[in-house]
């Protein structure tokens, strides 16, 4: 059986993270604890609530800018 390390903390000054959750790695955001000074369950979840939808945002952005034939292209065909 593979054994894997014991998990670390997150430095949270390691990454840079905008008011949008983007972190400096591209792709990457970072929310609750590792995305705010005050670490709670409560603003865990509203941190990943708003980290979503940035995640959406973007992610729609990026098929805009493909343009309307790839926005949708394989997306919703099985």
């Amino acid at each position: 059986m593979a054994r894997f390390a014991e998990p670390g903390p997150v430095v949270a000054e390691a990454l840079a993270i905008d008011p949008m959750f983007r972190t400096s790695v591209p792709g990457l955001y970072a929310a609750g604890d590792v995305g705010t000074r005050s670490p709670s369950v409560a603003t865990a979840i509203a941190a990943g609530s708003d980290a979503a939808k940035t995640i959406v945002h973007d992610l729609l952005a990026d098929a805009d800018a493909s343009g309307p034939a790839a926005a949708g292209a394989g997306m919703w065909s099985r």
